[in-house]
Formats: C-alpha cells, sequence, structure tokens
C-alpha cells in the first residue's frame, strides 16, 4: 500500500501528536499502531524532557535504567523504534 511505503520512508509523513501513559520502569513501549517515537516533548505536568544518548548515560550512571525519578530525558534507538527509556525511570 502507497501510504504505508511512504511513512516507512518518511515517519514524520504520518507523524501524529499524543500522549502516553508510561509505565514503572525505564522501558516504554509504544502502543499498537504506532510505528516509531519521533520525539517526546514534555511531561504530563509541562516538564520539558530533552533526548540523550545511552552511551552517555552508561558512561555516567552506569545503572541508569534503575535509578527512580521524575523523568529528565528520554533515549530512543533505530534498532527498536517502538521502544524508548525514561532516566530516571518513573
Amino acid at each position: 500500500d502507497a501510504v504505508r511505503a511512504v511513512i516507512l520512508a518518511r515517519p514524520d509523513a504520518g507523524a501524529s501528536l499524543e500522549t502516553l501513559n508510561c509505565v514503572p520502569g525505564a522501558r516504554q513501549t509504544l502502543p499498537d499502531g504506532a510505528i516509531q517515537l519521533l520525539d517526546v516533548i514534555c511531561l504530563s505536568d509541562g516538564s520539558a524532557i530533552k533526548p540523550q544518548s545511552r552511551e552517555v548515560l552508561d558512561a555516567q550512571y552506569p545503572d541508569w535504567h534503575m535509578l527512580r525519578g521524575k523523568p529528565e530525558c528520554f533515549i530512543s534507538s533505530d534498532l527498536a523504534p517502538r521502544v524508548f527509556w525514561l532516566f530516571p525511570a518513573p
């Protein structure tokens, strides 16, 4: 189907702004029907959240995925487009 081919080539062509209810823990999964995470803008309270590389967190906080608190950044990967991680974990 042509529309799906365009969206797979350019995910932003079919982008939508969604609110996601996060689960406890660092690992988060997009809902069924979602193809890829493009960005995370803010938390539900309006606090900004920024992208971060896994390499930086691995170097600065080797146990980053175990730390709990209000998320300040997110990590995504093209290798797992429907999964992202929050740091600290909610």
